[in-house]
């Protein structure tokens, strides 16, 4: 879609996840984040996360980025 609308959530989303999830200073994304901002210092892998799915979920998102270009 080239609503604008999905590409301000996606906007939001990835400021959230670069100035919140993401641990820039150990590496990877934290598990989880509490309501008041504070980052979890649990697992960043686990069974069913893998230190390759936020590479591959960013690759996708670059992927379907470019399709938007005029």
């Amino acid at each position: 879609t080239k609503d604008p609308a999905y590409l301000d959530v996606f906007e939001k989303t990835w400021r959230f996840i670069d100035t919140r999830q993401t641990d820039w200073t150990h590496g990877e994304w934290f598990e989880s984040i509490a309501p008041d901002g504070t980052p979890s210092r649990g697992n960043k892998a686990t069974p069913w996360k893998g230190g390759y799915h936020n590479g591959r979920a960013l690759l996708q998102v670059l992927d379907r980025l470019s399709r938007l270009e005029p």
